[in-house]
């Protein structure tokens, strides 16, 4: 079976030595499990510097096709990305496959208030957006403001990743209402979830992630050939659904193909 890989990243993270270090330590481990691309940012995107991080991420895919590069964003299209043209250039330039937001981490808020420009901008390319619940556990609140901009922006395809074991209760319903909604398989890991969520809302809801390198992939690819549900369902999970939401991106410059 195909697999897609949504949640992946590249860079240092912490003092402890990861077992991947290198994109070519990602591509052997890649090959090893039939994942047959992986969209990766790099982690300094997050954690110190944006443009540096994102250019990093974009000429690390340049250099290894099984790589789909993944920009880092905030709402500050003006001050940080060269405005809304100078974003779209740069998406379009480097075949950007989904641009990944850090909320907590980057001192912003999923209110339409503080995000109205980066998800119009969003909306009008259709591009995926994925929201990284890993740096903190989600509060309330922002389980509200998710459904929210789900609501407010339904040509937007939003990806929770890392829901965790405890979430089912805030996402469900979120998935019960809003058909751009969607979640990755990296800590899906609440007893039958993947089954559960199949039956109850589809298997168009979920993408497959594994948030290598800090997480064992291998891990990620048997629960899905081992899920108890039907070979469709799993096909949808492993690398469907990300093909089918990447083939909906509109790149209006164009740019060179991954």
């Amino acid at each position: 079976m195909r697999f897609i890989d949504i949640n992946a990243m590249l860079g240092e993270w912490t003092p402890k030595r990861l077992f991947l270090q290198t994109a070519e330590d990602m591509e052997k481990e890649m090959a090893r499990l039939g994942i047959e691309k992986a969209y990766i940012m790099d982690t300094k995107a997050w954690l110190s510097e944006l443009s540096v991080g994102n250019l990093a991420a974009v000429q690390t895919a340049k250099e290894h096709p099984a790589l789909r590069p993944v920009m880092v964003m905030t709402p500050l299209l003006e001050q940080e990305f060269g405005g809304r043209e100078g974003a779209v250039e740069f998406i379009c330039r480097h075949r950007v496959g989904a641009v990944r937001l850090f909320p907590l981490d980057h001192n912003f808020t999923l209110h339409p208030w503080n995000t109205d420009r980066l998800f119009t901008l969003m909306s009008d390319l259709r591009m995926p957006v994925l929201i990284d619940r890993m740096e903190h556990s989600a509060s309330f609140e922002e389980y509200d403001q998710l459904y929210r901009l789900c609501r407010e922006y339904p040509d937007v395809p939003v990806v929770l990743l890392t829901p965790g074991y405890r979430s089912a209760r805030m996402i469900y319903p979120i998935l019960e209402k809003c058909a751009n909604f969607y979640v990755d398989t990296s800590l899906l890991i609440a007893y039958r979830a993947v089954e559960e969520i199949t039956a109850c809302f589809g298997a168009e809801h979920i993408l497959f992630g594994t948030r290598m390198p800090y997480l064992e992939p291998g891990t990620f690819v048997g629960r899905i050939l081992y899920a108890d549900i039907s070979e469709e369902d799993k096909e949808k999970i492993a690398y469907k659904n990300i093909v089918r939401l990447d083939s909906q991106i509109r790149y209006p410059y164009g740019g060179n193909s991954q």
